[in-house]
């Protein structure tokens, strides 16, 4: 149970928090996939062993698009969570 608008905003923060660590993993995650699958591709052309990289690469994309959504959300509610204490927005 949540007593104050100070534990609400408390636990938006670590919300938010978490999903920051997370996307920032996934993000790395995609990066360092990708680069190793340009470097495998058999591609002739830089756009064709990035094509290859890209579908090789669409699971992890795909988390790490995922992870920013529910990063930005938790941003967001901790941010509406600040507003309706009575803290000023930046």
């Amino acid at each position: 149970m949540i007593d104050t608008k100070a534990d609400a905003f408390g636990m938006a923060l670590d919300a938010w928090k978490t999903h920051a660590i997370t996307h920032a993993k996934a993000k790395e995650e995609y990066r360092v996939k990708h680069a190793k699958a340009f470097a495998e591709s058999q591609g002739k052309t830089e756009s064709a062993r990035k094509a290859e990289a890209d579908m090789a690469t669409t699971a992890e994309r795909l988390a790490r698009d995922l992870a920013e959504v529910e990063m930005l959300a938790a941003y967001h509610t901790m941010i509406f969570l600040r507003g309706s204490a009575g803290e000023p927005q930046r």
